[in-house]
């Protein structure tokens, strides 16, 4: 009689390959019933939010947390750290009878609020954290690895305390903590209390079901960014003060790798964080450091006169400036300008950049110093070049008022055409070759130089016409001289006349 029966090989296959289905239903079901609370506290908070909106609307703040701890600065309250519980849905009144919980462990939701009663976080866990595999929770004691999570209106940056006449603005990415032993707004900071969104550190509320002391690095030895009036911080030189010390603070916690942050420390810094002020507490800043200001506040969409107030000083030190917004959109401020012209015949300049000597020579045979002469005047001087090359320089030793990343802007004008008042004058040959140039010397004793071949436009000044020739240059580090340049074939320009240089300072 043969029995037939299974070998050991198969039945470890069997085996092997139930236990695979068997994890497999187990990683499913437990799957779908975090996924159902998770949609409860997702569905609960959805809610509160939109409930906390509406009274805000009405009332024109926020309700208080009930069992609320006021956390502090000072003795003056940063935020209040509670629940969402019965007072709370109260106050709303609309909200219903049902106040939500936490669908596994029975706990109201936590809810936070600060000091100007504007700004809200309403806290919960989330059970399934997708970057973690399932198989893993198995084989945890807790089959789950809770995480915070948090809708908010908080602006996550700082809050802001009052103590006295005394404003304190502190870095914070929470209103949160993990731990309420200390309710000193700095202890919680620099004690890595804080309870930030998707990390593993969960509410002090909820220290009695699960681990809340895991930590958010956000550890910074001294989170208090700026510390004075409003008046000191509307000046330029507090606001870049606040800015400094902010910008530091989150380059060195994690927060300087979220897109949040670094979205908000990029470009544009002073621009945003003047809004940022006035949206979050109400500091208006009267009038614009710059003209980038103006042009990302939508004030200043062309080229012109504004006033702005470059020293944050107040009105009586505003003033009118001239705006280049079409550059590139990067609403360059005109901060000086130098032009060079004769009377007379004899070389003269007006200037507010301070320059030591200028000089415009023929660098080739002929060492006759040509005059400029001032397009808004009458007289003219005129220099036959003759057959050769020439090479014209202009210098301007004393850059002392120009920084690193300031752009010079130098104009070449050349008479365009001959008339009663401008008579032996001759305009450029358009076949002739020439090269215009210019060189920004630094201190370590390197330059940058930037040109232009062959390229005129035509202009109108003082009813008469004019071809300019215009470069600009971009300074890259510490300067210390600028030299002008123009290189030109004199066989085909015959008699050549330059009547103005301009030279012009701008600052982004």
């Amino acid at each position: 009689m043969n029995i037939k029966a299974f070998t050991l090989v198969e039945l470890l296959v069997a085996i092997t390959i139930l236990s695979i289905l068997g994890t497999i239903s187990i990683i499913y079901f437990f799957n779908s019933l975090w996924e159902t609370r998770d949609s409860s506290r997702v569905s609960d908070l959805n809610n509160i939010v939109t409930n906390l909106e509406l009274y805000y609307t009405q009332e024109s703040r926020l309700p208080e947390p009930d069992n609320a701890t006021d956390i502090t600065y000072q003795w003056s309250i940063a935020w209040k750290q509670g629940l969402f519980w019965s007072g709370v849905v109260q106050k709303i009144k609309n909200f219903g009878l049902d106040i939500p919980k936490d669908p596994k462990y029975g706990n109201q939701y936590v809810y936070s609020v600060t000091n100007n009663e504007k700004e809200y976080q309403v806290w919960g866990v989330y059970e399934k954290l997708k970057s973690i595999d399932a198989i893993t929770w198995i084989a945890q004691s807790n089959f789950s690895v809770e995480t915070a999570y948090v809708v908010w209106n908080f602006n996550q940056i700082m809050v802001r305390s009052l103590v006295w006449d005394t404003y304190h603005y502190i870095a914070t990415p929470s209103i949160v903590a993990s731990d309420l032993s200390s309710t000193w707004v700095l202890d919680i900071i620099t004690g890595r209390k804080l309870v930030y969104h998707e990390f593993f550190n969960l509410p002090s509320s909820y220290s009695w079901f699960t681990d809340t002391n895991r930590w958010f690095n956000f550890n910074v030895s001294d989170p208090i960014v700026f510390t004075g009036s409003v008046t000191e911080l509307k000046t330029k030189q507090g606001l870049n003060s606040f800015i400094n010390k902010l910008r530091y603070i989150y380059a060195t916690t994690p927060t300087e790798s979220f897109d949040k942050y670094i979205s908000f420390l990029q470009e544009e810094w002073v621009s945003k964080i003047k809004k940022f002020l006035k949206k979050q507490y109400n500091v208006d800043f009267p009038y614009a450091f710059s003209c980038n200001d103006l042009f990302l506040s939508g004030e200043a969409l062309e080229n012109g006169f504004y006033k702005i107030d470059p020293d944050g000083d107040g009105p009586l030190w505003v003033q009118e400036v001239y705006c280049d917004i079409w550059d590139d959109n990067k609403a360059w401020t005109k901060i000086d300008g130098n032009h060079l012209g004769a009377v007379d015949g004899s070389f003269w300049t007006w200037t507010d950049i301070s320059t030591y000597y200028h000089t415009l020579y023929n660098t080739y045979g002929d060492t006759t110093i040509m005059s400029l002469a001032n397009p808004s005047a009458s007289w003219f001087v005129w220099h036959i070049v003759g057959d050769q090359l020439s090479n014209y320089e202009v210098h301007f030793d004393d850059f002392s008022l120009v920084d690193a990343w300031d752009k010079i802007r130098m104009t070449l004008w050349v008479a365009d055409e001959t008339d009663g008042w401008w008579s032996n004058t001759t305009s450029l040959n358009p076949q002739a070759s020439y090269m215009f140039h210019n060189r920004v010397y630094y201190t370590d004793g390197t330059f940058s130089l930037n040109w232009v071949e062959k390229i005129l436009e035509t202009a109108s000044v003082w009813w008469k016409n004019w071809k300019k020739i215009q470069v600009e240059h971009i300074v890259k580090k510490e300067p210390q001289s600028f030299a002008w340049y123009i290189w030109v074939d004199a066989e085909d320009t015959k008699d050549l006349y330059f009547s103005w240089v301009e030279l012009e300072l701008y600052r982004f």
